[in-house]
């Protein structure tokens, strides 16, 4: 293809799978537009801003080992701090307490542990209750509280959901050995128990977050785009138009229906328009506390906890622009913020890690989550995927959980159907 750039792109969503996207089809000499509905670049990405400082929403790791992020970044002028990734799981369950280190995911301390005691009945159905129930009796039941404890009906969301919620493998901390043996004979295993991974991979895993927070990341990504020829139209709302299998777009008071289409956001307008079918859109609404803090602990490192009544489900400890911070992301509660506080200072005790909240700087946020959904939802969802393939309308990664996991589904989709 040469420079006159005749082949066109529309991007609807300007966060950063939006934005990875619009940069890869740039580079392959397509005239590129990026649509996005508010006034900013950065999604659910732009930071919480309190006066001149700012608070990452959840934790937002950048991966080092995705081409397509290196190449946004050498693109603009931003400084990252890397480090490695340090991460740990606290449980409490019936008021016993368990934590280990280079997990993420439920830890469990079993009499014993043998494969009669694992239900491969409900190893391929399509709710999350059908998957807990893949698990021994003791660690279903506890898992099962954790999701009440969520205020989520596991009966009605899809199986695949688990990995959203960090319960798509468990550790069973008194059976490693026995584990590691189980994960290598069997699939199903490998996909549903968890070892800590220095006990599996040599290499550490690596991140990095932009020391300026995303907000200036962003900007920085709209002045590179505009430079580079990548169009951005910024408080914009999108109707997307169906004519059989060809999908154009109206905004600004006109149509456009000679590009290609990646729709980054959410789908609901864009299926309801093909086919009249409306998506349950299942919200799981959490809060965040984010704060400056005082710690002689210097690492990167976030926290996951699951419990049967703590409402705490993370907490992130990061360094950005001169100041130690702390996010800690909650459930709906009617305790208190010094509560959520006190109780999140108390686990971190039982990591030895001794910090400081600085009051001045603490504020809350809500921080609705939108990928948590439905078996429902996902019938509708797929469907609507494999009849629009061969339309204009590109792959888009609704359904798939984790950002290097989506960039990876998006760059097979675009080499199957040879765009590159």
């Amino acid at each position: 293809m040469d420079d006159s750039r005749t082949k066109k792109i529309t991007i609807v969503g300007g966060g950063i799978i939006g934005c990875l996207v619009a940069l890869q089809f740039q580079k392959k000499k397509y005239d590129v537009t990026i649509i996005e509905q508010k006034k900013n670049l950065g999604g659910i990405l732009r930071d919480f801003q309190i006066e001149n400082d700012f608070f990452f929403k959840g934790c937002q790791y950048l991966e080092n080992d995705i081409k397509w992020i290196d190449q946004l970044k050498s693109l603009i002028h931003e400084e990252f701090v890397n480090f490695k990734f340090n991460y740990a799981s606290h449980n409490s369950f019936n008021k016993d307490i368990l934590i280990k280190k280079n997990l993420a995911v439920p830890i469990f301390k079993l009499n014993d542990l043998t494969e009669e005691e694992f239900n491969f009945k409900y190893s391929e159905k399509e709710t999350l209750y059908d998957r807990v129930l893949f698990y021994p009796k003791d660690i279903k039941k506890k898992l099962i509280s954790f999701l009440k404890n969520c205020g989520i009906n596991p009966k009605i969301i899809h199986s695949s959901c688990a990995e959203n919620l960090q319960i798509s493998r468990v550790n069973v901390d008194n059976f490693e050995k026995y584990i590691i043996s189980l994960k290598e004979k069997n699939n199903f295993y490998d996909e549903r128990l968890a070892v800590p991974r220095n006990k599996i991979y040599p290499n550490d895993l690596c991140y990095s977050l932009p020391i300026n927070g995303y907000s200036s990341l962003f900007d920085s990504i709209y002045k590179a785009f505009k430079k580079i020829g990548i169009k951005i139209e910024l408080n914009t709302n999108v109707e997307p138009i169906w004519v059989n299998q060809k999908l154009s777009l109206k905004y600004k008071g006109k149509i456009f229906d000679d590009t290609f289409v990646f729709w980054s956001g959410n789908p609901t307008k864009l299926i309801f328009n093909y086919n009249k079918k409306k998506l349950n859109s299942h919200v799981f609404k959490t809060f965040q506390i984010s704060a400056n803090i005082l710690t002689n602990n210097k690492e990167n490192f976030f926290l996951q906890n699951f419990s049967d009544r703590s409402k705490i489900l993370r907490i992130q400890k990061y360094f950005s622009k001169n100041n130690d911070k702390i996010g800690i992301e909650f459930l709906s509660t009617v305790q208190t913020k010094n509560f959520i506080i006190n109780e999140a200072l108390e686990i971190l005790k039982n990591l030895n890690l001794d910090i400081k909240i600085l009051d001045s700087s603490l504020t809350k946020y809500v921080l609705p989550r939108f990928d948590i959904f439905t078996v429902f939802d996902q019938k509708i969802i797929s469907n609507f995927q494999n009849e629009t393939y061969n339309s204009n309308l590109l792959f888009s990664p609704w359904l798939i959980y984790g950002r290097k996991n989506k960039i990876r589904h998006i760059d097979n989709f675009l080499n199957t159907k040879k765009f590159y």
